[in-house]
């Protein structure tokens, strides 16, 4: 889905992934998730288990035009429509139910756990967490 308008970009420091981040309440939060809420007058627990989309596919915007709330199955059917494909060109690691049980008995850092299987370690701390969503697609 092309963006009509310009993005808006962040002004806060992004992470690894290019999501800005600002701290409300002494913890960390995505920017865009915060804008988001905040003009929509939602609370933390309305937009709870979802995921704020970037029709635009910057993970930096915040621009509301380009923001939409969904699910984590929306989102990837969203990057792999647009052909926004991390890492070079390759298409996104979405690893089997197999590959999610064996790391969860991996030992060693979730750095280098995430560079064995090809993915962010925010992937496989969401496999040790129990919040990995990307197998239901």
């Amino acid at each position: 889905m092309a963006a009509i308008s310009s993005c808006i970009l962040t002004t806060y420091a992004t992470n690894v992934d290019g999501y800005g981040r600002r701290k409300i309440n002494n913890k960390g939060v995505l920017d865009h998730r915060y804008v988001y809420v905040c003009h929509h007058k939602l609370t933390w627990k309305d937009i709870e288990g979802k995921v704020v989309r970037h029709l635009c596919n910057n993970p930096s915007c915040i621009n509301l035009k380009h923001l939409a709330l969904g699910t984590q199955k929306d989102n990837m059917q969203d990057m792999m429509r647009a052909g926004n494909r991390k890492g070079g060109g390759k298409p996104p690691v979405i690893l089997s139910q197999e590959q999610t049980q064996q790391v969860r008995t991996e030992r060693g850092t979730q750095r280098e756990i995430a560079k064995k299987y090809g993915v962010s370690e925010t992937v496989i701390w969401k496999i040790i967490n129990n919040k990995h969503p990307y197998n239901d697609l």
